[in-house]
């Protein structure tokens, strides 16, 4: 998303943790909107037999992969393909991609089956401009998308730094700790820091960051003396010859008016 308003440039990387568990391997990727995304499946063995489900929540399941094939009736249908590894690979994703991704894989006969369970994340920055503070306040919203199992947004992982890396406290950001979809923190930048650049960061318990995103916001301001830089540039090529010759014509479309005129009257007496 790059709305209008403020330069955005991204600086992300995609980090990739595993952790061994009871039902298989687990997998957790962090991305930003419209990368493409591989999902791994590496311990399905017939991948014309792995299936692929997509969960939102805890309570909620959706098959985006059945036997090898894209269920075509699924919302990511046009997006996603099925590799001859058994990953799944998402074009362009977005928040609404964020979430759960298993992997089923089955031998022959369904004597033994695998799993592999993927945690989609995905970061997304959008930014609030009030329309009628000329010059006010942004706020930028730093949001990370993620699959919702009844557990809190871990404290302080996800955090607002200025320029020189250091962190911004409460009197610069709020942080909202929900059990929700997406994890929050807002920041909130005023005209007299124009130009500075603000990195959202979420990073792990050994404070390692996983992924990032820099904004330096524009304010309307700006935007607004740069018009009016480029009006004044724009007066300025009115040279007094340039009035003269307009001065010219507009006095030759007037006597030509008056001519005419006078043509037309002439001629109805005549006919008269």
């Amino acid at each position: 998303m790059t709305p209008s308003g403020f330069i955005l440039v991204v600086g992300c990387f995609s980090c990739v943790m595993q952790i061994k568990g009871i039902s298989g391997q687990t997998i957790v990727l962090y991305h930003t909107p419209e990368q493409d995304v591989t999902l791994p499946c590496k311990s399905a063995p017939m991948c014309f037999r792995a299936d692929w489900l997509y969960h939102e929540d805890s309570s909620s399941s959706m098959q985006v992969v059945k036997n090898g094939n894209v269920v075509q009736s699924s919302a990511q249908a046009s997006r996603i393909r099925v590799n001859f590894d058994c990953s799944l690979s998402i074009r362009n994703v977005s928040e609404e991609d964020a979430g759960l991704y298993t992997c089923l894989g089955h031998t022959w006969m369904d004597v033994d089956r695998s799993q592999i369970a993927v945690h989609l994340n995905i970061l997304t920055v959008d930014p609030f401009i009030p329309g009628s503070n000329r010059g006010g306040i942004i706020t930028l919203e730093c949001s990370l998308w993620r699959f919702v199992d009844n557990s809190p947004c871990p404290r302080n992982n996800l955090r607002w730094v200025d320029e020189t890396g250091s962190v911004l406290k409460d009197e610069y950001s709020k942080y909202k700790l929900l059990l929700q979809r997406k994890c929050t923190c807002v920041l909130k930048v005023n005209q007299s820091h124009r130009n500075r650049r603000y990195t959202c960061q979420f990073v792990d318990e050994n404070n390692n960051t996983l992924i990032s995103a820099e904004y330096t916001p524009v304010f309307t301001s700006d935007k607004q003396d740069d018009q009016t830089k480029n009006s004044a540039a724009d007066c300025a090529v009115w040279t007094p010859l340039s009035c003269f010759m307009l001065a010219l014509r507009i006095i030759e479309v007037f006597m030509i008016t008056v001519v005419t005129v006078l043509l037309i009257r002439n001629t109805v007496r005549r006919t008269s």
